[in-house]
Formats: structure tokens, C-alpha cells, sequence
């Protein structure tokens, strides 16, 4: 598996259990603090993952697919 399906997983897994339109209104915290993605393609020595926008447009793919079912 590469990193990136990983990450996609993670997100993926993430979002089908917590995702608003399953009743939780709390999942921006819980994604931010749980799977750390605010800071993802912010550079490592600014706190961030340092991460590519590749990353990044995994996890909006990932959180545009919840938004649409």
C-alpha cells in the first residue's frame, strides 16, 4: 500500500465513522486534533506535516465524496 492510499484510508475511515451527515456535529475538532490534516502541507519547521498539495487533494477528494452522498 502506498503512503498515499494510506492516507486516504485513514481519511476515508475517519469520515464514514464521524462525518456530519451521520448526526455529529463535532468532526472538525476531531479531524483536526485526531488525524492532525489542518496543518498538512504547512512546512515541518512551522508545526506542520510538511506534506505535498498531492496529499492535501487526497484528503479533499476524500472529504468532497462525503459531502456529495
Amino acid at each position: 500500500m502506498t503512503e498515499l492510499q494510506a492516507l486516504r484510508d485513514s481519511v476515508r475511515g475517519f469520515l464514514d465513522k464521524h462525518a456530519p451527515v451521520r448526526g455529529e456535529g463535532d468532526v472538525w475538532p476531531r479531524l483536526t486534533s485526531e488525524l492532525g490534516l489542518t496543518g498538512l502541507v504547512a512546512p515541518e519547521e512551522a508545526g506542520g506535516s510538511g506534506a505535498s498539495w498531492v496529499e492535501l487533494a487526497v484528503v479533499l477528494e476524500e472529504t468532497g465524496r462525503v459531502l456529495l452522498r
